[in-house]
């Protein structure tokens, strides 16, 4: 599921990458399937792919990897 709504900006056959503005991406990887497509507009919780025991996200902010991220049952939030 996305994590937040964004615009698929990058898809391979085990990733995808959403951008939630012009200088946030949350990429998610080792996915099995994908269900999206570069250009597609998702909302929070659209399901974008299928993963098979874990999958690793990583966010980025002007093209770098956020390293603290705090996470709740309901949110994300981080430090630019």
């Amino acid at each position: 599921l996305s994590f937040t709504s964004g615009t698929v900006t990058e898809g391979t056959e085990n990733s995808v990458t959403v951008a939630l503005d012009d200088d946030t991406t949350i990429t998610y990887s080792n996915l099995v399937a994908v269900f999206v497509a570069v250009g597609d507009s998702v909302e929070q919780n659209t399901l974008i792919g299928k993963y098979d025991g874990t999958f690793s996200t990583v966010i980025a902010e002007s093209g770098e990897v956020v390293k603290q991220v705090v996470a709740s049952p309901t949110q994300l939030s981080w430090q630019a």
